[in-house]
């Protein structure tokens, strides 16, 4: 109990909808299982809201980590326009399934996310990529994963940021400086201006600071 609350302390997970308390209970206590077949009955009910913070199940198994899990809960989604609203919707706090993710620092569920946003490209050519959507402060989820002090993560999501298909039929050298203006969208929050290099140091990770103050000194 002491765990859970915890958890809806630190990632303001929402508090049960009347018609979601069961699978709202299995997500917060861990009853993967029983959670499973209720979605494998109900599919259209894994992007809906699930708690009073507009959070849907993926939300919520993001935060927790439970990869498998959410493999599975992804697959249920058939309809490239629900895979797409399932990575863009955002809670009360604007955040995406991404941005909890980045909170969480799980790379492995990132990864996964990041290989099902593809078949959602496939479909929609101007999809505005997870990595870019901003939480209600203005955080992408490259910045939150650096404010956790995530740094293997933070590597991962810098790696995936790139140009949009159209960007790249120009010059090299245009490409490169695209490709830095991609990089610095991810350096401040629009809420304060707070820079990613400051927040890591306000958060004490030290060895992320260094490691971004290295890497910013680069572009």
């Amino acid at each position: 109990m002491e765990e859970m609350e915890e958890m809806e302390e630190d990632v303001f997970i929402g508090k049960a909808l009347r018609q979601s308390e069961k699978p709202y209970k299995w997500a917060m206590y861990g009853e993967w299982e029983p959670l499973k077949e209720f979605y494998k009955k109900k599919p259209d009910e894994v992007v809906r809201q699930l708690s009073t913070n507009n959070d849907t199940v993926l939300h919520v198994v993001a935060v927790a980590g439970h990869n498998e899990v959410l493999q599975f809960l992804i697959d249920l989604i058939k309809e490239p326009n629900k895979l797409l609203c399932a990575f863009t919707t955002g809670n009360s706090y604007g955040n995406t399934i991404l941005h909890e993710m980045a909170a969480s620092g799980n790379l492995e569920a990132t990864v996964i996310l990041m290989s099902e946003e593809n078949k959602v490209k496939e479909k929609y050519r101007s999809y505005k990529s997870m990595l870019e959507i901003q939480n209600s402060l203005g955080e992408t989820p490259l910045y939150r994963a650096a404010a956790f002090g995530h740094t293997n993560l933070v590597k991962y999501l810098a790696s995936q940021v790139k140009l949009q298909p159209q960007q790249q039929d120009i010059e090299q050298q245009d490409i490169e400086k695209l490709q830095e203006e991609a990089m610095e969208y991810h350096f401040n929050r629009n809420h304060d201006n707070l820079s990613i290099l400051q927040i890591a140091v306000i958060s004490q990770h030290f060895g992320l600071s260094l490691s971004l103050s290295l890497s910013l000194s680069l572009l």
